[in-house]
């Protein structure tokens, strides 16, 4: 057990910004010293690669890369989510702590949040920190963090809704919201924001223009997704183009624990298919074997495919699907994204990302997609 007096100081690799909002919220309360990793940079992707194997994918270099940084930055010990239910991404850990040993010649203290069972992993990790605290202060850190997830996937559909229309208000407002839930410290005080976060964001849009001409879903490995520097800014390059762009997977995709629905969460449902309309779609295509349709095939390979197989009937014009180089659940899942695009008329790309990826190769490819789609959608108005 580790004690207290080892002055244990945290860190997690970024994975967007929840991590700045699940692990500095539990350390606070926990009474932890926490701080993020520095920005990724082109030297975090190249210091990861350096130690990582040649087959390992770009969230495993990444990730690396940030706990190297981190430590040199003054963090100690290592706090991270994984899961069964998450491919690879459950043994990066084990992994990386051995990484690390062999980079440092010292052991790094490694604490896994399980996503199968995140009240218990906190309680064994409160445990190790010899912190005290009860179940039922256990359950409201929950009840909070879990509204502070719902709030910032509202405040980014929101910011992607409105900045298609003035994108520096949006920006404002955005960072504005940003810090108002990051330091509201309880769940009774954060279930006034949403209702307020939502009216500002909608005045932005009095006298406006139209809405965005084109709405494109995103899905595919969960870091992708979540990770801009991953994804080379793909929403903005979108955004660019007017385009809005609304990802799927968020952090309750990881680690589902929603203690009480809410209105942000609500809001939030509206862009996203339930998961029982999901499964059922899911089973319609996957017949064999029976492995498969039972149980998946890793990763959140599955989960896209029905999230892909909704796109058109929730008012999508196309879907992008993004995945690291040898992600082989989401390899598995194109072949059946091109059979959703057949069958619906729904047009979807899948890119490929790793630490090779230009900005310029990349952008050519968005550029492109979103031609086609505002080509079928001129041509669907002519017909």
């Amino acid at each position: 057990m580790y004690k207290k007096k080892d002055r244990l100081k945290f860190s997690s690799p970024n994975m967007g910004d929840y991590n700045k909002l699940v692990f500095r919220t539990l350390m606070e309360k926990l009474g932890q010293e926490y701080f993020l990793p520095p920005p990724i940079t082109a030297d975090t992707v190249r210091m990861g690669t350096r130690y990582s194997h040649e087959l390992a994918c770009q969230p495993y270099r990444i990730s690396l890369g940030d706990e190297i940084r981190a430590i040199q930055s003054g963090a100690n010990a290592i706090i991270l989510s994984a899961g069964a239910d998450a491919c690879r991404y459950r043994y990066y850990w084990s992994s990386q702590k051995q990484a690390l040993r062999r980079i440092l010649d010292r052991d790094i203290p490694f604490f896994v949040i399980k996503h199968e069972d995140v009240v218990g992993s906190l309680a064994t990790f409160a445990e190790c920190c010899e912190v005290g605290i009860s179940q039922r202060e256990l359950l409201d850190l929950m009840r909070t963090i879990n509204l502070k997830i719902d709030l910032y996937d509202a405040l980014g559909i929101l910011y992607r809704m409105e900045r298609m229309h003035d994108r520096s208000a949006a920006r404002f407002l955005y960072g504005r919201y940003w810090n108002i839930i990051e330091k509201t410290g309880n769940s009774v005080e954060l279930e006034s924001v949403f209702a307020a976060m939502k009216r500002d964001f909608e005045s932005l849009t009095s006298g406006s223009g139209p809405a965005p001409e084109l709405k494109v879903m995103l899905i595919g490995s969960v870091y992708e997704v979540l990770e801009t520097e991953a994804n080379n800014h793909v929403e903005d390059m979108l955004a660019d183009l007017g385009a809005l762009t609304i990802p799927m997977l968020n952090y309750h995709a990881l680690a589902s624990f929603r203690c009480a629905p809410n209105e942000a969460a609500a809001f939030c449902d509206r862009f996203r298919p339930a998961h029982r309309e999901m499964g059922r779609r899911l089973l319609s295509l996957i017949k064999t074997p029976s492995l498969i349709r039972h149980y998946g095939f890793g990763g959140f390979g599955s989960y896209n495919i029905g999230l892909a197989a909704c796109a058109k009937d929730l008012g999508y014009d196309g879907v992008i699907h993004l995945y690291p180089f040898f992600c082989m659940p989401e390899i598995i899942a194109k072949s059946f994204l091109k059979e959703i695009s057949v069958a619906q008329d729904i047009p979807i790309m899948s890119i490929v990302t790793d630490e090779n990826n230009s900005d310029l190769g990349f952008r050519a490819k968005v550029e492109a997609f979103v031609d086609l789609l505002q080509w079928k959608k001129r041509r669907a108005c002519r017909v």
